[in-house]
This record gives C-alpha cells, sequence and structure tokens, in this order.
C-alpha cells in the first residue's frame, strides 16, 4: 500500500484549539491510488479503533 499518512494540525491549529483537538491523522490519497488500497486503508483504520475502544 502507498497512502501517506499525515498527522499535525493541517494548517488550521487556532480553528482546532476552538474545538479542543489537539492534532489529527489524515489520508493523502493520490491519482495513482487503487480502491483496493483505498478498502484497506479504511479495514486498518477500523481494526485501531477497535483496539482502541
Amino acid at each position: 500500500m502507498a497512502i501517506a499518512v499525515r498527522t499535525g494540525h493541517h494548517c488550521c491549529q487556532p480553528f482546532m484549539q476552538s474545538l479542543g483537538i489537539t492534532g489529527t491523522t489524515r489520508y493523502s490519497f493520490a491519482l495513482y491510488n487503487t480502491m483496493d488500497e483505498v478498502d484497506s486503508a479504511l479495514s486498518a483504520t477500523a481494526r485501531a479503533l477497535d483496539m482502541l475502544r
């Protein structure tokens, strides 16, 4: 899988502070990503959420 994951404030720190959010993680998809890679990323996110609950 070749999908980048970015963490941080994503150029909106004042807005995030107003929401009480200290940081986020987001996927950075590109034109070359396949639906299989998207499905894999979503599946990994679901597994991570299950582990954190």
